[in-house]
């Protein structure tokens, strides 16, 4: 499966999620063993299917939506995206001027069925395509 690559503003609503939920995620990582919330790919997946969720009605209310906002409300929890993705990274660049966004779907998953409504709502919310 491709992965897909965006470049977020840093005090944008998704990129600052982003950036806070990693912050999150590394505040509860543990000296050793398993993290409890899993590997950061799933932190980050959920926390961006959540803001895309519940980004601006009248975009994500959009009939081509409706597939992924049956996906999403499918997924219990954040353990659900381990099989979903290969990869889910949120970064700050060198510049520390944007959040770096990096997605790929695993081979088989459900979300490859929806990574073109991924994409468009992830540019809806101010994200750059690289």
């Amino acid at each position: 499966a491709a992965s897909m690559s965006f470049l977020l503003e840093p005090a944008g609503p998704l990129g600052l999620w982003l950036l806070q939920t990693m912050e999150a995620w590394h505040a509860q990582k543990p000296k050793s063993g398993a993290h409890p919330l899993g590997p950061a790919k799933c932190a980050v997946a959920y926390a961006l299917f959540s803001q895309l969720h519940d980004m601006d009605a009248a975009i994500y209310a959009q009939p081509e939506f409706a597939n992924f906002r049956a996906y999403f409300q499918g997924l219990v929890g954040i353990q659900d995206t381990d099989s979903e993705v290969t990869l889910a990274v949120a970064r700050l660049t060198k510049k520390k001027d944007k959040v770096l966004l990096k997605l790929q779907p695993a081979v088989g998953s459900d979300l490859m069925l929806h990574t073109q409504a991924v994409r468009k709502l992830i540019v809806a919310s101010g994200g750059q395509l690289l």
